[in-house]
């Protein structure tokens, strides 16, 4: 198997796992009457997601450079988890 190959399985892996976290963050904000960390959460996994998911479309099919594409995905994740340490830290009841 190639290294391209596993890579897209890989990524393929990773979306399917953020997806789902971003459905059950989103159920327990449903659930435990729309708590603001729940929000936050659901849109930090969706962007730790899509930052997986924008890094191979930018290599893939715009021809960015894997550093460049790289670099935006980082960005795109850092947010993401900043956004989750948001929601465990600062929005405490």
């Amino acid at each position: 198997m190639s290294f391209h190959i596993a890579l897209v399985i890989a990524r393929l892996a990773l979306v399917v796992a953020g997806l789902i976290l971003v459905y059950i963050s989103y159920q327990a904000r449903k659930k435990i009457a729309n708590k603001p960390p729940f929000v936050v959460l659901s849109v930090a996994f969706l962007l730790i997601t899509l930052g997986a998911v924008i890094e191979g479309i930018l290599s893939e099919f715009f021809q960015y450079s894997l550093v460049a594409a790289h670099t935006i995905e980082a960005l795109i994740t850092a947010v993401g988890f900043a956004l989750v340490l948001y929601a465990i830290y600062v929005t405490k009841d």
